[in-house]
C-alpha cells in the first residue's frame, strides 16, 4: 500500500532508462510517490496539468515543450515547485533556471543523497 503522504512527482525525461532509474530510485527509497512519467515536455504539461504533483523533476532537455517554457507555465499557474535536472552547472544556466520559475536545478552527475536533499529543500519552500 501506498502512503499518501508521501512527496508525489512527475518525472519528465526523454531518457527512458534515466527516467525508469530516477522513478525506481524515488519508489524503492520510500520517500516520493512517481505519479507519472514523460518523454516530452508536452506529455509532461499533460501529465502534472491532470494530476497536481507536489514536484514536477524536469529534464533541461525536454523536446516539444522546452523545460524552461515548462516550469514557467507550471509554476503560473498552479502550486507545482519544479527542479530542473541536468548536466550543465554554469552560472548563465542555473540564472535561466531560476528566472523560469523553477525552485531547484539538479546536475545529473549528483548522487543520491544530493537528489533527495535538493527534493527536501524545494518541498519546503526552498530553493536547491
Amino acid at each position: 500500500m501506498q502512503d499518501s503522504r508521501l512527496p508525489t512527482v512527475v518525472i519528465a525525461e526523454e531518457l527512458a532508462l534515466f527516467r525508469d532509474g530516477l522513478a525506481a530510485l524515488c519508489e524503492l527509497s520510500g520517500r516520493a510517490r512517481v505519479l507519472a512519467t514523460a518523454a516530452d515536455g508536452d506529455e509532461a504539461l499533460r501529465q502534472i496539468e491532470s494530476l497536481s504533483p507536489d514536484v514536477a523533476l524536469l529534464d533541461f532537455s525536454l523536446s516539444r515543450l522546452h523545460c524552461l517554457e515548462l516550469a514557467n507555465r507550471i509554476t503560473e499557474s498552479s502550486p507545482v515547485r519544479c527542479v530542473i535536472m541536468g548536466m550543465r552547472d554554469d552560472r548563465k544556466t542555473i540564472i535561466e533556471v531560476l528566472r523560469s520559475g523553477a525552485q531547484g536545478y539538479f546536475l545529473k552527475t549528483g548522487t543520491a543523497a544530493q537528489f533527495f536533499d535538493c527534493l527536501g529543500q524545494v518541498l519546503e519552500g526552498g530553493v536547491y
